[in-house]
């Protein structure tokens, strides 16, 4: 060997040494940063699927470390979030992931956080109705991927909730070829039907076993449970569904109006005392929101100003 080639010789062998040491080194350190990734996602995915996602704050965390692009772990981190009960910050982390190329998971979680952060949290009705307007999209592209009744019927809901009878139909008309007969189909259809002005109510009996297979039902049957107690004035029952249906979702006008109807049947129905005192004070708050957030021309507002001038 030329001796004058023997120091280039060394520091190229040199040189591959410290390439191959810090290769070796950075190849191992994404495979632990890869395994720990696996590891807090399967944690993660553990916990929503027992519903026990109340203590998942270190979790959300170490999902969260791993970066704005790692959609996955926000997604995740969202379905987290929902399981809390907090979506106004379900909503923040799944915005980012909701692309073109979004996944089922990502539009699922979304729709589910939009519908609630508008049930629960949302402000004006402007806001709310883009927010239903949103979900509504994301439930629509969720359900094309999947094909599944689930997807399906909170399509359906979504667009029920937004007034948008055109796509209520289309997802109806899902429902009806995906899961014709199953849970989700009957609720759906047995509300639907309810919309026709000359529609005959169904049976309480049918309601309630309907809502009694959902073990929990969703809040349009409850909903619809709820009127029809108070139009066969049992009040017991009544306001248990209305006060629920008003805890779970301030912002749902149809939750308030029964609500309010319920509690002033039954503040009109007990004695002067504070159990009536109770009643009309509820009845009152509830006709104050409904008055703010209600249509100008809305054709309830003469029966609600006769209702708080009712003592």
């Amino acid at each position: 060997m030329n001796p004058r080639l023997r120091p280039v010789l060394i520091v190229v062998v040199l040189a591959l040494g410290f390439v191959a040491f810090y290769g070796v080194a950075a190849l191992q350190e994404a495979s632990r940063k890869s395994a720990v990734r696996s590891a807090a996602i399967a944690e993660a995915e553990a916990l929503i699927a027992d519903g026990s996602g109340a203590d998942s704050s270190r979790l959300m965390a170490q999902l969260l470390e791993l970066g704005q692009e790692d959609h996955e772990a926000r997604v995740v981190c969202g379905r987290l979030e929902l399981l809390r009960g907090r979506p106004e910050r379900a909503v923040e982390l799944l915005r980012p992931t909701l692309q073109d190329t979004a996944s089922e998971a990502a539009l699922r979680a979304a729709t589910q956080a939009w519908l609630l952060h508008c049930e629960r949290a949302a402000g004006d009705a402007g806001t709310r109705r883009a927010l239903l307007a949103d979900g509504l999209g994301f439930a629509e592209r969720a359900a094309a991927l999947s094909g599944t009744a689930d997807d399906w019927f909170r399509c359906w809901q979504a667009a029920v909730r937004l007034g948008d009878a055109e796509a209520a139909a289309r997802a109806l008309t899902a429902l009806a070829s995906v899961d014709a007969g199953g849970l989700r189909e009957r609720t759906a259809t047995m509300i639907a039907g309810m919309q026709s002005p000359d529609s005959t109510p169904p049976a309480m009996e049918a309601v309630a076993d309907l809502a009694l297979s959902w073990g929990q039902p969703p809040l349009e049957l409850r909903l619809l449970e709820c009127g029809m107690r108070i139009a066969q004035n049992d009040l017991v029952v009544a306001l248990r569904l209305a006060d629920e249906a008003t805890a779970e979702a301030p912002n749902r006008f149809e939750a308030r109006n029964l609500a309010a109807t319920a509690h002033h049947s039954a503040a009109m129905q007990t004695a002067e005392g504070p159990e009536r005192d109770r009643h009309i004070k509820i009845r009152d708050a509830q006709i104050e929101w409904l008055d703010a957030n209600a249509e100008a021309d809305d054709a309830r507002r003469p029966t609600w100003l006769s209702w708080r001038q009712a003592r």
